[in-house]
């Protein structure tokens, strides 16, 4: 695997090379303490080899979405928490989804 052509590595390509599964990466990245300590030295030099670069936390969520569940919009504090929702999702550069839970 080439680390000098522009192109970004991805979990899947160092799970591929270290012979584990995805989520063991992920495991690896998020510092879960449920991987052999063999299996997270293999994954941690890989991910250094290869210039993995890891997102901080802060922009770790892959949707860009806030999915916001009522189970009554008919409430009359719904909206205003939509409302509020609404202002921090948009200030962070995340979308809102608002769904509808109908007992």
């Amino acid at each position: 695997m080439a680390t000098n052509d522009n192109r970004t590595v991805t979990i899947a390509a160092i799970a591929r090379l270290a012979g584990v599964s995805v989520p063991t990466v992920s495991r690896v990245i998020n510092g879960r303490s449920d991987v052999a300590p063999q299996t997270r030295e293999r994954v941690e030099e890989l991910l250094t080899r290869h210039g993995y670069r890891r997102r901080p936390p802060s922009m770790r969520a892959s949707s860009g979405l806030v999915d916001l569940v009522f189970n009554d919009l008919d409430s009359p504090w719904a909206v205003e928490i939509i409302r509020g929702v609404e202002d921090v999702a948009h200030a962070s550069g995340v979308g809102t989804v608002v769904s509808a839970i109908h007992r």
